[in-house]
């Protein structure tokens, strides 16, 4: 009994949690309609992604017969003029195949000075096939060629040179060729490239205008020649000059200062398609000027593109020092001078006040004297500074060197942004927005008076000149300046030394003096230094 009670209850527990799983709850019926409605929404996805695809079938579909159709015009066209106003329309198929073989029209296309015969399996209706075994009688009228390849060259010089082309005559555009015998339709195919090729060969040299000159040595490389692939040292990785030898690190020298010269003068943050041009103009230029053409590798453009970085990091090391005297910053952990050095940060960094002149008033925008300094620093501080070895870039000072200047004097005062030093990298992203920022602001600058801020550009450079003149041709004055010594009475002792000389030997005198009567003197002199000293 007792096991029928637990029975009894367990089937009546069972037959309970089957009604309650037969009434979902209402979030589970949310949530079943939410996933139905999920769905149909990729149903309804699915649904417009094929009709898509249905309509880009149809538009492929449509441009295919368009293509078919327009070879099949030009086909019967050139076979009509090439069999004497025969439509291609007379002629069928006896086969099922027949469709096929008459698309296959690519030697009528290219025939050039042999008459083809109809396309094999074709003929007139109930008109007997022809098999043509022996040369034609010579009193048969010969069927004109028309030289369709001379017209197509010619228009194709017209399209791309931009003259026309000269006009042809009728003896050059109907030209009759001696019947030739054909025993077979691959000989015949055989003759017909063979004869084409020469009438080519003919034309080019006679009627078809001149041969393409063959490029000469001190024309630099052709644009068609394969660029060779540079070798590199041995146990080298290519990833520096010094890997590669001879003429392809030439070549890399001058791409690679060509390189800093245009991130001075042209764009100090170029992006990266204005990266990709400048690497293949210069390097293409480098090639034409050593008469050699290699190809330009993945590490090769890496190594070139490094030198953005170098020169904006020579830049920031020789502007640091600058801002720290300039601006009065002052490394310390006192709590005064931090909140001091804030102020200054502050007040230079609102609107671009480090650039004024008169940075609290903000007055004499790009006047501050921190500009000409960082220019005489960077540009004309030595003999291979930028300012020197390309002279006419700096002649005056560009906006485009002028805001990276700019741009890295902000980016040295952001280090005191916190009142202490704390060193920052030269972010691309960060320096490149800035950089665009102070362009736009100092073409404005420009622009409001061209002559007096040209004036003011070129001042830079003449003081940054004279700065270089003064560093490397410093008078040396010496201690003592020479007076001249040959005074009349030396004049006298001069006269009596010459006098019973002839010159003719190095001193006729020579026993006189080697009685020391010179010698005294010089102990005298001596003496007479040392009472001195």
């Amino acid at each position: 009994m007792a096991r029928q009670n637990v029975a009894n209850q367990s089937g009546a527990a069972t037959s309970s949690r089957v009604k309650r799983s037969g009434k979902p709850s209402q979030r589970q019926s949310d949530i079943n309609e939410n996933t139905i409605a999920t769905e149909n929404q990729k149903l309804q996805a699915c649904i417009k992604q094929l009709e898509k695809e249905r309509i880009k079938l149809q538009q492929a579909q449509v441009l295919t017969d368009k293509t078919n159709q327009d070879l099949r015009d030009r086909y019967a066209e050139e076979y009509r003029c090439g069999h004497n106003g025969r439509e291609l329309s007379d002629i069928e198929s006896e086969d099922d195949d027949a469709t096929g073989t008459s698309l296959d029209f690519s030697s009528a296309i290219h025939s050039k000075g042999i008459v083809s015969s109809p396309p094999r399996k074709l003929r007139r209706k109930s008109a007997p096939r022809l098999v043509i075994s022996s040369p034609p009688p010579a009193a048969a009228t010969q069927i004109p060629h028309i030289d369709f390849r001379s017209i197509r060259t010619s228009r194709m010089m017209e399209d791309k040179h931009g003259s026309p082309s000269p006009s042809l005559d009728a003896s050059e555009l109907f030209r009759t060729d001696s019947p030739m015998p054909v025993t077979s339709p691959q000989h015949h195919e055989q003759q017909a490239d063979n004869l084409s090729d020469t009438q080519s060969n003919s034309k080019t040299q006679h009627g078809g205008g001149k041969r393409a000159r063959s490029p000469s040595v001190t024309e630099g490389p052709s644009k068609a020649k394969k660029a060779r692939v540079a070798e590199v040292v041995a146990g080298a990785k290519g990833v520096n000059q010094r890997d590669y030898d001879g003429k392809v690190r030439d070549i890399l020298h001058k791409v690679c200062k060509r390189w800093e010269r245009h991130i001075y003068t042209v764009n100090g943050y170029p992006d990266d398609e204005t990266q990709r041009q400048w690497l293949q103009e210069l390097w293409d230029e480098a090639c034409e000027e050593a008469s050699e053409m290699y190809e330009l590798t993945a590490g090769m453009k890496t190594m070139i593109k490094r030198r953005s970085a170098r020169v904006r990091g020579a830049m920031k090391t020789d502007i640091k020092s600058l801002v720290v005297a300039t601006y009065g910053f002052v490394t310390s952990n006192k709590k005064a001078t931090v909140e001091q050095n804030k102020k200054k940060y502050v007040m230079l960094a609102t609107r671009g006040a480090f650039t004024c002149k008169e940075p609290k008033t903000r007055r004499y925008r790009f006047e501050n004297k921190i500009l000409l300094m960082a220019i005489i620093e960077h540009f004309f501080g030595h003999r291979k500074a930028p300012g020197i070895i390309w002279e006419d870039d700096f002649d005056p000072i560009k906006p485009e060197t002028l805001a990276l200047i700019v741009t890295i004097i902000e980016h040295c005062i952001e280090e005191w942004a916190d009142g202490s030093y704390k060193a920052q990298n030269l972010n691309d992203a960060t320096q490149s927005s800035r950089y665009l920022a102070h362009m736009s602001d100092i073409k404005a600058w420009c622009k409001e008076d061209e002559r007096v801020t040209t004036n003011i550009r070129k001042l830079w450079v003449a003081k940054g000149r004279r700065v270089f003149i003064h560093l490397m041709h410093a008078d040396i004055k010496p201690k003592q300046e020479s007076t001249g010594y040959v005074d009349d009475d030396e004049k006298e002792r001069l006269c009596t030394d010459l006098e019973g000389r002839t010159g003719e030997t190095d001193s006729e005198a020579e026993d006189d003096d080697d009685e020391g009567g010179e010698l005294e003197p010089e102990q005298n002199a001596a003496g007479g230094d040392t009472d001195q000293a």
